[in-house]
């Protein structure tokens, strides 16, 4: 390929991306999102800078890799920290009326002329359903009727203490090391 051939797709290229850049700008400026109209104009100038230019060729590689970074790496990241800042819910995105509107709209509700089952809990023929006695809780700190092995024992080997580790006199550090007999 030529040289005059080259520079004429090259600068085709760059209009093309720049009245794409434009379209898309005009379009958020006709939503009134002035920020994303000013960060569309950022992109276009960087973009016409780059590749309209001989000095920056390293760029030429890298801002696409850093454009589709920020895109699908740091965008997302940055909108999910901003929504959890917010109150996203239905009460705060609508009025109630509509709120209630939407959530009955989406909500199972039956089918007239439907059959109906009856269904009951599975009990022995002529058994109570209910528990005769509520189920017992432990409340916190009463003691269970086991032993506990830090408690000195009592009844015949109570000369004997039931302790898990040895004095402190005898316990040696794990890093000791022990000479062989």
């Amino acid at each position: 390929m030529t040289k005059p051939i080259a520079l004429a797709i090259k600068w085709v290229l760059i209009v093309a991306t720049l009245a794409g850049i434009l379209w898309i700008a005009t379009r958020l400026a006709q939503a009134g999102n002035t920020m994303a109209v000013v960060i569309a104009g950022l992109v276009g100038m960087g973009i016409l800078a780059v590749y309209a230019t001989r000095r920056s060729v390293p760029l030429k590689y890298l801002v696409p890799g850093l454009l589709f970074m920020i895109l699908f790496q740091l965008w997302p990241v940055l909108y999910t920290a901003s929504l959890s800042t917010t109150n996203y819910g239905d009460g705060h995105l609508y009025s109630k009326e509509e709120s209630v509107t939407d959530i009955i709209a989406q909500s199972v509700r039956e089918v007239p002329d439907t059959p109906r089952y009856k269904m009951s809990v599975a009990i022995a023929e002529g058994g109570d359903p209910t528990p005769s006695s509520p189920p017992s809780r432990r409340t916190p700190g009463a003691r269970t009727s086991r032993p506990s092995p830090y408690r000195r024992a009592t009844g015949a080997a109570s000369n004997r203490s039931v302790s898990p580790r040895p004095s402190r006199a005898r316990r040696r550090s794990p890093t000791t090391l022990r000479p062989t007999s």
